[in-house]
């Protein structure tokens, strides 16, 4: 059986251990800071260290809402080889910005290669997640949802 190592973040307690710039907690959730009644453009969340047990694979997932005009973007270092990596960027994210994955990226001692979906990769996204979402969520607004994310 493969191990797994999962952390999971969120909530306000999780949150409130690392370094916000230009971000509040609110309900739990991290959000831009605003002015005049306007979002900030820019917030940055840190988390403390974490202590790992040794790993091949990082996987990151993140649920996000970003005001018009702004972008999530997640970025790790890990500690490899003696030494801290460089950051290293997951991708971005946006409502009204294209898509995309970051080309492969390598630092000593970690190595970063991303698979972003297509749209050939819909129809075993759908399998999986169907039988989640059953009776919870149309069916026809989780495929329109799904499309958008593989443009």
């Amino acid at each position: 059986m493969e191990q797994r190592n999962n952390l999971v973040l969120q909530g306000t307690e999780t949150f409130s251990r690392g370094q916000l710039d230009n971000l509040a907690l609110e309900n739990g959730a991290l959000v831009l800071d605003s002015v005049a009644g306007r979002s900030l453009l820019y917030g940055s969340y840190t988390t403390p260290e974490f202590a790992m047990p040794a790993f091949c694979n990082l996987n990151v997932s993140w649920n996000a809402h970003a005001p018009r005009d702004t972008m999530v973007e997640v970025r790790c270092r890990v500690y490899a080889a003696g030494a801290w990596t460089a950051w290293m960027s997951f991708g971005k994210w946006a409502p009204d910005y294209p898509r995309c994955s970051i080309n492969a990226q390598s630092e000593d001692g970690a190595e970063m290669g991303l698979d972003a979906p297509t749209a050939k990769d819909k129809g075993k996204i759908m399998k999986n997640l169907m039988p989640k979402v059953k009776g919870k969520a149309d069916g026809k607004l989780v495929n329109e949802i799904v499309s958008a994310f593989m443009n």
